[in-house]
């Protein structure tokens, strides 16, 4: 008799808990897994930012989010974030989540901690301007600087699973 009153117990907290909480969690994710306003790439959120900031400041809110500054890891990905730059009423130059603020020896690394297995430097880049990098508004290429210039910026996130 113990047990059952312990499982009856048990089962009507947890749909409490579910008839709470729940409801609430969905109305802040769309179908496709990404909150309001990002959207959606395979397993990945994305948002642009038209707030103007410096890596580091960009890079916090991104974490405040729940995510980091944009990583990019082959040309689909690339092109996909450059579109949304472009779709903004007033495309910039944008923040990506590629520094190397660390070394200082073209040796890239990601803000969320992924390998580095793609770039798309233009020509000439990168020439140690800076150590950290931006996307082109213009081409979608990818050029070095100063960490404390202020641009707009992309962040990423996983798509949340419920």
């Amino acid at each position: 008799l113990a047990f059952r009153l312990q499982t009856l117990f048990l089962l009507c907290g947890l749909a409490g808990l579910w008839s709470g909480a729940w409801p609430k969690a969905v109305e802040k994710v769309k179908g496709n897994g990404c909150p309001k306003d990002w959207t959606c790439l395979e397993c990945n959120c994305y948002i642009y930012q038209d707030e103007a900031r410096s890596f580091a400041d960009a890079e916090s809110v991104c974490n405040i989010l729940g995510g980091n500054l944009v990583s990019i890891h082959n040309a689909l990905e690339n092109f996909f974030v450059h579109e949304l730059i472009l779709a903004n009423t007033s495309p910039n130059d944008t923040w990506i989540g590629l520094h190397d603020a660390i070394n200082e020896d073209n040796n890239f690394i990601w803000t969320d901690g992924t390998p580095e297995d793609f770039l798309a430097f233009t020509s000439w880049e990168p020439d140690s301007t800076g150590n950290c990098i931006q996307i082109n508004q213009s081409d979608g290429c990818w050029e070095d600087m100063v960490c404390t210039d202020e641009f707009p910026y992309v962040c990423i996130r996983e798509t949340s699973v419920w």
